[in-house]
């Protein structure tokens, strides 16, 4: 089902790119794009950071890590897990 909803947005949105191209006579148009791997304290956030870096990779596209501090005081342990994984997203090519 995943796949069929895939392949209707892509003709959908292909359809209309072409209208708009046609419609402002655009002969090139560059599309580029990002990934954004957002992450929390888990320990599953290092299987984020490899499945964002591959996907960006697979894709040619940069790709950013991101963690939002809240207002809720981190446990001293959370704090130094989510230091680690920006640097190991950063040592794999993140920003």
């Amino acid at each position: 089902m995943r796949q069929l909803a895939l392949r209707y947005t892509e003709r959908n949105v292909d359809t209309k790119l072409m209208s708009y191209k046609k419609a402002h006579a655009v002969s090139q148009f560059e599309c580029t794009g990002s990934i954004l791997v957002c992450i929390s304290p888990s320990p599953s956030a290092t299987r984020l950071i490899r499945a964002g870096k591959r996907i960006a990779s697979d894709l040619g596209v940069e790709w950013i890590v991101a963690y939002v501090d809240t207002l809720s005081e981190l446990h001293p342990e959370d704090k130094n897990r989510v230091a680690e994984m920006m640097n190991f997203a950063e040592k794999m090519g993140a920003q």
